[in-house]
């Protein structure tokens, strides 16, 4: 864990230890994966997800090590004692397809909303701060090679945005979205039990179960 650089199908490189936006930690990579679709019969990747946490994420997960990566998978108090451990947490998104701003925050914005309204947590707080993050994205034009990145600190109550070229990790976030259930359960979308992308859950789990 943290040992080498990941290198994806399509020359996407995670470096193993990133400090992110807004950061002074150094954050090691937990697991890498895609998000993709298939549309009349062809395969789209859309695109490649990268799972950063600080090296204490280790002990909030002792008991997991050495477990059957089948077993983790479908574990939901795993990934729950995963998502809720009080430390810094990183994903980068990097669009493999472009797609536009707009698209990608309904994208967001529906996805959390259905997540909130089905666990009795969208009230009017949660609808005005999707709706920010969402006007965030309206005007990006997420290109080929550009990314989004998640940063959540210590706490995961607050989630800080950023948009950048993939290569690249600026130095402060460029939007914030200061509320917990809407931070949290984007958190959970990308990296808990109902992930949007199954290969990165399976990365995280086979990368765990070699904790020594």
């Amino acid at each position: 864990m943290g040992s080498g650089d990941v290198t994806t199908a399509e020359g996407v490189i995670f470096p193993a230890i990133v400090t992110p936006p807004s950061s002074a930690k150094s954050l090691i990579l937990l697991g890498n994966g895609i998000t993709d679709l298939t549309i009349e019969h062809i395969h789209v990747k859309l695109t490649e997800i990268a799972v950063y946490m600080e090296p204490t994420i280790q002990s909030y997960i002792e008991a997991y090590k050495g477990k059957p990566t089948n077993k983790l998978q479908e574990d939901e108090i795993f990934w729950k004692h995963l998502v809720e451990a009080p430390i810094e947490k990183f994903v980068k998104v990097v669009f493999i397809k472009g797609i536009k701003g707009r698209q990608y925050g309904s994208l967001v914005e529906s996805s959390i909303r259905d997540r909130l309204a089905y666990d009795d947590k969208y009230e009017e707080e949660e609808e005005i701060a999707l709706g920010g993050l969402a006007d965030f994205f309206e005007n990006l034009n997420l290109e080929t090679r550009t990314s989004i990145s998640y940063r959540w600190p210590s706490s995961s109550s607050v989630l800080e945005v950023t948009f950048s070229s993939y290569v690249s990790i600026p130095e402060k976030a460029s939007y914030i979205v200061d509320n917990a259930h809407v931070a949290l359960a984007i958190l959970e979308w990308i990296v808990g039990e109902r992930s949007i992308s199954s290969s990165t859950m399976m990365s995280i789990v086979e990368n765990i179960s070699k904790f020594e």
